[in-house]
């Protein structure tokens, strides 16, 4: 009893904590907007387009969570569980395009030599504030023990470091060396780039029916044997991913 009720309290402030970052991605997504059109920097608009991401992924990922959590089991007989693997290759192909794209477009900003970033107060008022507020919710994510809040707690890490280096850069390239505000823009959307598309590389396989890990083959051989008395030997399993679960 006493491990049901806390592990109903860990979902509900896993609830609560998701709640909060929507909102606060929400609220960051027009005053990043907002800092990018003040500011014209690279690195700025970088990190905009980080937060944009997050809202749609965000989206993508709910929306598949509520249809697997009311599919019509007459049409889908094994459920829809795989939609959830499918909407992270989906989240994965959507933010790598996009920070590629920022990406090219920064490396034609060095080339054509066309940087003139503002780093100006209001600018770095919105992407410390933004930074400051993350910086709490990790703190809280951290202090709770609940694998949900550890994950949402790497994602505003995450965030909390491409902003970082987007406002340094922003600011080197209005003071002190222009080209900096691109390259940080080049170093933030290759960080997030490379991330998501690691993600969809070892998700694919678990699609295709990558061979399951050794623990679980051995559990599932454990439980065919001892299943019944008459089976004396088995003499050829099958343990693969199908989906996101073996």
């Amino acid at each position: 009893m006493a491990r049901n009720e806390m592990n109903k309290k860990g979902q509900r402030m896993d609830r609560l904590m998701a709640r909060i970052i929507f909102g606060l991605n929400v609220v960051l997504l027009g005053a990043n907007l907002m800092a990018s059109i003040l500011s014209h920097s690279y690195s700025v608009v970088s990190a905009f387009i980080d937060n944009a991401m997050d809202l749609t992924t965000s989206l993508i990922v709910q929306t598949s969570v509520w249809a697997i959590n009311n599919t019509n089991m007459l049409n889908y007989p094994r459920g829809r569980e795989r939609l959830e693997i499918v909407s992270v290759i989906v989240c994965s192909t959507i933010m790598g395009v996009a920070n590629i794209m920022m990406i090219v477009q920064s490396a034609q900003a060095i080339i054509s030599n066309q940087v003139n970033p503002e780093a100006t107060i209001p600018t770095i008022s919105i992407l410390l504030g933004g930074i400051t507020i993350r910086i709490i919710l990790l703190a809280i994510c951290y202090s709770k023990s609940s694998q949900g809040c550890k994950l949402m707690g790497l994602d505003l890490r995450n965030d909390i470091l491409t902003s970082v280096v987007a406002l340094t850069c922003a600011v080197i390239g209005d003071r002190y060396w222009p080209l900096a505000d691109p390259i940080g823009a080049i170093v933030v959307c290759s960080f997030i780039a490379i991330s998501w598309m690691a993600n969809v590389f070892s998700t694919i396989p678990l699609m295709i029916g990558r061979r399951a890990e050794q623990e679980a083959i051995s559990r599932i051989l454990r439980i065919a044997i001892q299943h019944d008395d008459k089976i004396k030997h088995i003499d050829h399993m099958m343990v693969y991913h199908l989906g996101n679960v073996p």
